[in-house]
């Protein structure tokens, strides 16, 4: 049964260095799973302490409304995009965003224009504001703009820049923020998105902050273009009419916790991985990539090609030998997610790991490829969203035609290890 599982998971001296944000540090649920019961309000219109709560994260935010959100970011980019866009409209997306914001332009039959992200040494590419404005002037009938920032590397965008080219053009603007719900605590983050100038800005609390799985917020920025849209509306449709309390009651906690503690919070955290980062400047064949101004810190990247090993492998070797999960593998990359709920010790567990990676021998796993997409699917048009999982950003969608270099994208994740999700739904 999963629950047994994951009793018995919970009792294994494992580490995670991924998401959820709290990393199983809290509270058992049970007690406090309640309904739309007398005195506890209602998501769908609240006017009491669930109205109160979303006061606060907008204080906290700098913003003018928050809304909280129980089905995640994807449920905030669906609610952004159909408020920005009517049906059939022209939308200008990054091509390295989240499968959501895919989603949510098939939905809204958005005719979609492209963003390419500027290539970077294996964290992610950012977008700049001259490829914004510059297809924003070939295309006039664009009506939003959407991107993410900071990416799930941690890369982050010029978007203040990006929001004043969009305004200029009374286009909207939408961030998603899905990891970057920690930034602008303390100076050694980025600065956070929500003040930007974007009209919408949407963030994963449970991915970067202590909060459960599922719990994310909607931000509408002073003078957002989507305040007076049909946002209500969409949260209604696109979020659950059951919306649970335990995932309420963790955004209460993790925002009760940002008010109270997150100055002096961030500050030790900040501490920690400029500590974590100067004694990794030691490691001679694994590279843990340093944070530049543009990327965020608590986003571990690692590196062991000069060990011969790939991102799965690398991640495999931590998993099974050093009992530490990561959140994501790249083929040549692992992605370690640090969070404020991580103390010193855990990053000292991490760095130990990797200090016995480099000295000891380390066999990489024999790795299972499933079958690989054939050569003669060339020319085949796209049934679904294929993508790696996570982060979940397509490949190829609905209406693409397979090319060669498609082909061999997915062909090597695949023998590299990574999780290829929609290959069935193709009849792949």
């Amino acid at each position: 049964m999963l629950h047994d599982k994951l009793e018995e998971y919970s009792r294994e001296d494992i580490y995670p260095f991924h998401m959820p944000g709290h990393k199983r540090k809290g509270p058992s649920p049970n007690d406090i799973d309640i309904t739309e019961i007398e005195g506890f309000d209602d998501l769908h219109d609240p006017e009491g302490i669930i109205k109160d709560l979303e006061k606060d994260l907008a204080k906290i935010y700098g913003v003018k409304h928050a809304h909280v959100l129980v089905n995640g970011s994807t449920a905030g980019n669906l609610v952004a995009i159909h408020s920005a866009l009517n049906r059939h409209e022209e939308l200008l997306m990054a091509r390295n965003c989240h499968k959501s914001v895919y989603h949510s332009s098939y939905l809204r039959g958005a005719k979609n224009h492209y963003l390419y992200p500027e290539e970077t040494n294996g964290s992610g590419g950012r977008i700049s504001p001259e490829s914004v404005e510059k297809e924003l002037t070939e295309h006039p009938g664009i009506k939003a703009v959407i991107i993410s920032s900071p990416t799930y590397e941690g890369t982050v965008s010029d978007t203040k820049e990006i929001a004043r080219i969009c305004h200029e053009r009374n286009v909207s603007f939408i961030i998603d923020s899905a990891h970057g719900a920690h930034l602008g605590f303390d100076p050694y983050f980025p600065e956070s998105e929500a003040v930007s100038g974007a009209d919408a800005v949407i963030m994963s609390l449970h991915k970067t902050l202590p909060a459960l799985t599922q719990t994310a917020v909607l931000l509408l920025p002073e003078g957002s273009r989507l305040i007076n849209r049909d946002v209500r509306i969409y949260l209604d449709i696109f979020q659950t009419s059951s919306p649970s309390y335990v995932l309420m009651s963790s955004v209460s906690r993790t925002t009760g916790f940002l008010k109270k503690h997150g100055k002096e919070a961030f500050e030790r955290y900040a501490k920690d991985l400029k500590d974590f980062y100067k004694e990794a400047e030691e490691l001679k064949k694994i590279e843990v990539l340093s944070p530049e101004s543009d990327r965020d810190p608590s986003k571990i990247l690692i590196n062991a090609e000069k060990m011969g090993l790939s991102g799965p492998e690398a991640a495999a070797i931590l998993r099974e030998k050093y009992r530490i999960e990561t959140e994501m593998a790249t083929t040549s990359h692992v992605l370690a997610m640090s969070t404020v709920a991580d103390e010193k010790r855990d990053l000292d567990r991490l760095l130990d790991a990797l200090k016995k990676m480099e000295s000891e021998v380390c066999e990489p796993p024999k790795m299972h490829v499933p079958p690989l997409v054939p050569m003669d699917r060339e020319g085949h048009i796209s049934e679904s969203f294929i993508s790696v999982y996570p982060p979940g950003i397509p490949i190829i969608i609905p209406g693409e035609t397979y090319t060669k270099e498609v082909i061999e994208k997915i062909n090597e994740a695949l023998k590299k290890g990574l999780k290829v999700t929609g290959l069935s739904m193709d009849h792949l």
